[in-house]
């Protein structure tokens, strides 16, 4: 004997065994559906936003150490995916990720370098830093690193960020060059010393030899 389509709907329980009323139990399959509908298109739309905005171009320097630390959602604690990244923010060669959750949809801020702050006071990312270094040590200008920067399909930084980054790095660097010179000044200095202290000895055994050997001179003894 079948079953009536009333008695399946029947079939929920109250929490003490007593069966629902009909249209308690109709009530409870189309709330469940509602929120299956709603569930559905949030993945949806979600599943939309995430396909327009990963199309970001180009390449990105990022921070290994720093990433493998940030890319989990504290709430969830499960990792996050490049793949849910719905808006980046550019500042030079570093990244500001905004990551969604594909557990509880929160968005999680991801940055692809650390930051230092500069004697100034404003913030500035530690691989624009670097690159200023670099800049300076090779010798080459903006206009020449913006050229390798294009050419690596890497984001190009603005001269004004180049600039108060390397105002924050100069007197590290100052202090590393001083410090060079000390050190080369020593080293020649008792270099100096140590062939005066040579030459002071076989001046000092020729005389000896001359006042042994009256016959032989001096300019001799120094051949």
């Amino acid at each position: 004997m079948t079953r009536k389509k009333s008695d399946e709907v029947m079939a929920p329980r109250k929490k003490n065994g007593q069966f629902v009323k009909k249209s308690e139990a109709i009530r409870r399959i189309q709330a469940r559906e509602l929120i299956s509908k709603i569930n559905f298109k949030k993945a949806k739309k979600l599943d939309q936003k995430v396909k327009i905005n990963v199309n970001n171009t180009g390449r990105r320097i990022v921070d290994t150490a720093l990433l493998g630390k940030s890319m989990w959602c504290r709430g969830c604690e499960i990792p996050l995916s490049f793949s849910n990244v719905e808006k980046e923010t550019q500042r030079g060669l570093a990244s500001i990720f905004n990551i969604r959750c594909s557990k509880c949809s929160s968005i999680i801020e991801v940055a692809s370098s650390e930051t230092v702050q500069s004697g100034s006071g404003s913030t500035l990312f530690a691989v624009i830093c670097k690159a200023a270094s670099g800049c300076i040590d090779s010798g080459i200008g903006h206009e020449q690193l913006k050229v390798m920067l294009s050419a690596m399909n890497l984001p190009i930084i603005h001269h004004n960020t180049i600039k108060r980054a390397e105002a924050h790095i100069g007197p590290a660097f100052e202090e590393a060059a001083k410090a060079s010179c000390i050190k080369a000044i020593a080293e020649e200095r008792n270099l100096t010393l140590a062939a005066q202290r040579k030459y002071s000895k076989r001046i000092a055994n020729a005389t000896s030899n001359v006042d042994s050997n009256p016959t032989q001179s001096i300019s001799d003894l120094r051949k």
